[in-house]
């Protein structure tokens, strides 16, 4: 039915009929502007080319409740907000389900109105699971820890560039100097480094400390949003989940209920093992890395230093510390941090799922954190 109609004329128009109603209205998104195809309850396709997105949001108002669908970008979580305060539904299509429509309906005619029409058609069908858009405090989160992640990328430039520089002239900073006062009284000390070449590194020294500062600013701001939230603190508690990996896990799963078990979590973060199947030969060949990857940096960045922890004795005694002690003895390295970072998403589908403090005395071995 769907193949027959995407091939039906669409009628173009330069503004979306309010009186009218519609079963969907599908929507490509661009920086300034949409591509908009309505579908009629009639049946009917509407086009319009080119919709600016403050004449949809006037048209959006005035209609009665309606769908809305369009492909996930960058300005998607507002508009969706918008949307949904008029009363509409909205429904975001996976690009990769939009770019499998139009090859098999149009030829792999890629244009704005065909990936309007497409994502139109593809929110009726109600088997499709679509993506969920993130709340106004989901997207702070997300906006404070995108640009915490350029900051840190940024300041660590600034040491790289500024070891690489010195290394130029033939000074090799060592790892246990790695503060601003050696930095800056290894410039003081040397003579080896042209005193212009020297005010320049002092520059760099000046943004590294900038950006520390403003890094530590926002990193109190998420600790605060993390604290206030019963969910977020119970996290947080987690041995050595932290702030980065507590707020994260409240923007991608707010509601644990999403997912049906611990196993579903860890594979959306990409954590489990890519199956290659060949034939009567099957094999894994690492991890998938789909899913959120600024998620499954932190907690393999919590398992890393968890690690660290039970190293040097500072892990005190449980069932979490026997579980990783039995583990390391059989795994290598890698692999094990991998496993590690696992088994913390597992117990914190469990502190979310239950709403309970994370138990030293249960957490650690097999399902053991997940008992009911």
């Amino acid at each position: 039915m769907e193949s027959t109609m995407s091939r039906k004329e669409r009628l173009l128009v330069n503004a979306i009929d309010v009186e009218q109603e519609y079963k969907v209205i599908g929507l490509d998104l661009a920086k300034n502007d949409t591509s908009c195809v309505c579908i009629a309850d009639s049946g009917e396709i509407i086009a319009i080319d080119r919709l600016s997105y403050s004449d949809l949001l006037e048209a959006a108002e005035r209609l009665s409740p309606t769908i809305f669908a369009m492909e996930p970008c960058n300005g998607m979580h507002w508009l969706v907000n918008q949307l949904q305060d008029y009363g509409h539904e909205c429904r975001v299509i996976s690009g990769r389900a939009v770019q499998q429509y139009i090859e098999s309906h149009f030829g792999k005619q890629k244009t704005d109105l065909n990936d309007a029409q497409a994502i139109a058609y593809l929110a009726l069908d109600e088997m499709l699971r679509s993506i969920r858009a993130k709340t106004p405090s989901e997207m702070s989160i997300q906006a404070l820890q995108a640009i915490r992640t350029q900051l840190t990328k940024q300041k660590v430039a600034s040491i790289v560039c500024f070891k690489s520089m010195c290394q130029s002239y033939g000074i090799s900073i060592g790892k246990n100097k790695s503060s601003v006062v050696d930095f800056i009284s290894l410039l003081e000390e040397t003579s080896k480094i042209p005193d212009e070449v020297k005010e320049a590194l002092k520059m760099l020294i000046a943004n590294y400390k900038v950006l520390r500062t403003r890094i530590s600013k926002i990193d109190k701001v998420l600790e605060k949003i993390v604290v206030t939230n019963p969910t977020g603190k119970r996290l947080k508690d987690i041995p050595s989940f932290g702030v980065q990996c507590a707020a994260r896990l409240l923007t991608i799963a707010p509601n644990i209920k999403d997912f049906k078990g611990p196993k579903d979590l860890v594979a959306y973060c990409g954590l489990v093992p890519r199956n290659i199947t060949t034939g009567h030969i099957q094999k894994t060949a690492g991890i998938t890395k789909r899913g959120d990857k600024l998620m499954r940096r932190n907690v393999v960045q919590a398992a890393n230093v968890l690690y660290c922890k039970n190293k040097h004795g500072q892990l005190q005694s449980c069932k979490l510390k026997r579980w990783m002690d039995k583990k390391l003895k059989i795994l290598p390295y890698p692999k094990f941090i991998i496993e590690l970072a696992a088994k913390l998403l597992r117990i914190a589908y469990a502190v979310m799922r239950d709403g309970t403090e994370f138990d030293y005395a249960r957490a650690g071995v097999a399902r053991s954190a997940l008992k009911s």
